[in-house]
């Protein structure tokens, strides 16, 4: 999906599921965190998945 803003072309970023992101082979061996750290109903772009599970492991130690 594209916007046009002040004649400049946007990509938006891809967004998915919890369920999906669960079910991702990239994020297979993360299954049980993410369903900790991810929202029901909430759309997360992997961007946002990496970040989150990079500020999870921080806390952590």
């Amino acid at each position: 999906m594209k916007e046009k803003v002040e004649n400049k072309e946007i990509k938006q970023k891809d967004t998915y599921t919890k369920e999906s992101i669960v079910k991702s082979k990239k994020y297979s061996n993360r299954k049980d965190l993410l369903m900790t750290i991810l929202e029901d109903g909430v759309e997360y772009t992997f961007e946002k998945v990496d970040s989150l599970i990079e500020e999870f492991m921080k806390e952590v130690k």
